[in-house]
């Protein structure tokens, strides 16, 4: 039994979140699978689940909006066997960096729109003190729920330097079989291509990514080049 990537993200306007989510799941083509309750937080909630297959794997979005906050589960491969997102392991690793691709521009979309809680501020009685007083200001506050959610999307960043590395480690591989002639490093060339650019999103993962492209790109040169030979050499 898996485990799915749970966001709750406080919003200002319920509606507007309502059409930011409606959007996205249509703009990329999710399905709606039916509505089933469930509990996060201590809270029942009614969720209503979508799915998005592609060619590579299937994407999975269900959620909630209630009282002014989105609570949300992103993840891979099926409902009855899941794959969080912000699981790093190498398990699944086609399938969460697709899956990643379609959730993260929503959860990241609404967590731009989170409320900025401020902390209660408490004044301390004063007697025979002059009338101006130092102002004193609110500092926001980072609510549990909050804090869960950044962790997820901390997982998720993690999880997107994993696949960047094996992306670069793919790189190194097709170029050296492409380099000696086997075709073995063609099918590998699509995969690290698709991990690299979904690691690009991320600052921290550019260079490697970056490295990674270049190394496919050379690979894909070498084998045109030697495919034109073979041709020639007919």
């Amino acid at each position: 039994m898996g485990r799915k990537s749970c966001f709750v993200i406080p919003v200002s306007d319920m509606n507007a979140a309502n059409n930011i989510i409606t959007n996205h799941l249509q703009t990329n083509k999710f399905q709606f699978l039916g509505q089933f309750n469930d509990t996060i937080n201590g809270i029942n909630l009614t969720m209503y689940g979508y799915k998005c297959q592609s060619l590579v794997a299937a994407s999975f979005i269900e959620y909630a909006i209630y009282n002014n906050t989105v609570y949300m589960y992103g993840y891979a491969n099926s409902p009855k066997n899941p794959l969080a997102i912000d699981d790093n392991s190498l398990v699944g690793g086609l399938a969460k960096t697709d899956a990643i691709s379609k959730i993260m521009p929503l959860v990241q979309t609404l967590q731009s729109m989170s409320n900025q809680y401020q902390q209660p501020v408490y004044q301390q009685p004063t007697y025979n003190q002059p009338m101006y007083q130092q102002p004193t200001y609110q500092q926001p506050v980072q609510p549990m729920y909050q804090q869960q959610t950044q962790n997820t999307m901390a997982g998720v960043e993690n999880t997107t330097n994993t696949y960047s590395i094996v992306a670069l480690i793919i790189g190194i591989a097709s170029l050296i079989l492409s380099i000696f002639g086997s075709w073995a490093g063609i099918a590998s060339i699509g995969i690290g291509y698709y991990m690299a650019i979904i690691g690009m999103r991320y600052k921290k993962n550019k260079g490697l990514c970056i490295s990674a492209i270049v190394l496919l790109s050379v690979a894909i040169v070498i084998n045109i080049i030697m495919l034109i030979l073979r041709i020639i050499t007919k």
